[in-house]
């Protein structure tokens, strides 16, 4: 599963075509640049930009073909008549920084959960889960134009014998980035809920606490591509710290303690930018 992952991001990222851009304009104040933003989106148009040493240098794009950049040029030009097609040398657009705003994304991956048993003696053989499942994530955040975002996001990893639902906010910084693929690191906290769906032991007639809460939190890192309009592509690898205790009161003085340690992920994702 990771390999194919891997695999598939590698293929989409190599498929890409050449890009080209549109240069709009350029102002030295970022006020003025919130508002060619809000215009160039108001034509449906992603704007990006590059800062210089006195002014920001507006772009819109990038645009896969000559035909689509034509189209764009077209509105663009009604507000902006000295603006013009260009097509960036390579690595030059390590240069020009991706959006800034509102995003929602999706993601689909792979997951393997840590876990520690503590076994009393002579105790009732524990059914031990299944502890590596698909892992599926929903949310949306904002990005900063230093290349920092905050986001929340709802993750579900199933095991098919443990479920788990997740709350988490992340907090990452995506470094500059050369050829449209950049790395990115960050800091994630959270709440989870995890469900068993088998009995840790057959037919025990003991009380047992199987189902439980806990605080998330960890660490991810990983690459993102921002060469498309509106749409970037990641994957990523996420550790997330938890604590879901199972205890099974075997009788008044011997009980099994189950504890789920760790989420280990892997994800490839969709992001599209507002």
């Amino acid at each position: 599963m990771i390999k194919t992952l891997l695999l598939l991001l590698f293929f989409t990222t190599s498929i890409l075509a050449s890009e080209l851009y549109i240069k709009v304009t350029k102002t030295s104040s970022v006020t003025t640049l919130k508002r060619i933003k809000s215009h160039l989106n108001s034509m449906h148009l992603r704007m990006i930009y590059k800062k210089g040493k006195t002014a920001y240098i507006v772009y819109s794009g990038p645009y896969s073909s000559q035909k689509s950049a034509s189209s764009a040029m077209k509105k663009v030009q009604r507000s902006f008549p000295k603006a013009y097609i260009i097509k960036p040398k390579k690595n030059s657009t390590s240069s020009i920084s991706n959006k800034n705003g509102f995003f929602v994304g999706v993601a689909l991956g792979y997951s393997a959960i840590s876990s520690n048993y503590s076994i009393a003696t002579n105790s009732p053989a524990i059914n031990r889960a299944n502890e590596n499942g698909l892992n599926y994530e929903l949310g949306g955040g904002y990005r900063f134009d230093n290349g920092l975002s905050l986001s929340l996001s709802y993750m579900k990893a199933d095991t098919s014998d443990l479920l788990f639902d997740n709350i988490i906010s992340e907090f990452n910084y995506n470094f500059s980035n050369k050829s449209g693929v950049a790395p990115f690191i960050g800091l994630s906290l959270g709440y989870g809920a995890l469900t068993w769906n088998i009995d840790p032991i057959d037919n025990q007639s003991s009380d047992s606490n199987n189902d439980s809460n806990s605080i998330l939190f960890g660490t991810q890192m990983g690459f993102i591509y921002e060469g498309l309009k509106y749409i970037s592509i990641y994957t990523s690898y996420q550790y997330l710290a938890m604590q879901h205790i199972t205890t099974i009161e075997i009788d008044a003085s011997n009980s099994n303690t189950i504890e789920n340690q760790a989420i280990h992920s892997l994800k490839l994702g969709i992001v599209y930018n507002f």
